[in-house]
C-alpha cells in the first residue's frame, strides 16, 4: 500500500478511536458501588453472546471503511488485501462490541470479574491489532 506508516497510523485510529468513542458511551462509572461482596466467588461471568452491531454502527463502521478505501488510494491490484484488512477490521469491531457489552455489567461484577473483564478487552484489542497487522 502507498505509504506504510501513513496507513499503519490510519488503521490503529480506525480500531481505536471508534472503541473509545463506544466505551465512554456504554461503561459505568469506575467509582460505582460493586453490588457483590469481596467474599462473594471470584470467578469471571459467563456473557451471553452480544446482540450484533446496530445497524448505526454498522454503518458508521463501513462509512469509516470506505473512507480509509478513499484516503489510502487503494487500486484494483490492492483491492483484494485490501478486502482481507476490511474484513479483519469488522470482525475486530464485533468482537469488541461484545467484550464491551459484557463489561457494561461493572456495577454487578465482584473487582476481580471487573478486572478480568477489562483484561480480557485489552487482550482482544492486541491480539486484534496483530490480526491487522499481519493482514497488512
Amino acid at each position: 500500500m502507498k505509504n506504510i506508516f501513513t496507513s499503519s497510523v490510519i488503521a490503529l485510529a480506525a480500531t481505536v478511536l471508534p472503541l473509545a468513542a463506544f466505551a465512554q458511551s456504554t461503561m459505568a462509572p469506575m467509582s460505582a458501588p460493586m453490588s457483590a461482596p469481596m467474599s462473594a466467588p471470584m470467578s469471571a461471568p459467563t456473557a451471553a453472546p452480544a446482540p450484533a452491531l446496530s445497524k448505526s454502527d454498522e454503518a458508521k463502521l463501513n462509512a469509516h471503511i470506505a473512507t480509509l478505501h478513499h484516503e489510502l488510494h487503494i487500486t484494483p491490484a490492492e483491492e483484494p488485501q485490501w478486502s482481507a484488512f476490511a474484513n479483519i477490521m469488522r470482525t475486530n469491531d464485533s468482537d469488541m462490541h461484545a467484550a464491551f457489552e459484557a463489561r457494561a455489567k461493572v456495577t454487578t461484577m465482584t473487582a476481580e470479574q471487573n478486572m478480568n473483564a477489562y483484561a480480557n478487552i485489552a487482550e482482544m484489542h492486541a491480539d486484534g491489532m496483530q490480526k491487522l497487522a499481519a493482514a497488512f
